[in-house]
């Protein structure tokens, strides 16, 4: 599998201030991508951009020398927006039937509303 690396992040929950407050904050990660798309993140997560760019060069290094991503490590993740892959998923209506649920979730749409939506 031919795949490029790179660090990308992500808003998660930070915490709580002293008044109780819920704090966010940006969590590092590295991510590997196919060709056509298809995304891989690694479970190792970093609180500082630097740290993950210092994985991202260990990561590299190692597949340059030939050596393979384990899947014990690796999770398939969204693919990247407008690729192959993401078509592909987009041809399932796998992305427009997610966004209908969390529609129906954020209490936007009724259950039965969702359901109409998805088997259009």
């Amino acid at each position: 599998m031919d795949l490029e690396f790179f660090v990308s992040s992500d808003v998660v929950h930070g915490g709580y201030d002293e008044t109780g407050y819920p704090l966010e904050r940006l969590e590092y990660y590295v991510i590997g991508e196919t060709p056509t798309g298809r995304r891989f993140a690694h479970f190792k997560s970093f609180t500082y951009e630097r740290e993950a760019d210092a994985f991202l060069g260990r990561v590299q290094h190692a597949y340059s020398l030939g050596l393979s991503i384990n899947p014990d490590y690796w999770r398939e993740i969204d693919p990247a927006y407008g690729s192959e892959a993401y078509q592909r998923l987009d041809d399932q209506k796998f992305f427009r039937n997610r966004e209908i649920m969390d529609a129906h979730n954020a209490g936007e749409i009724s259950e039965r509303e969702a359901f109409d939506l998805m088997m259009r």
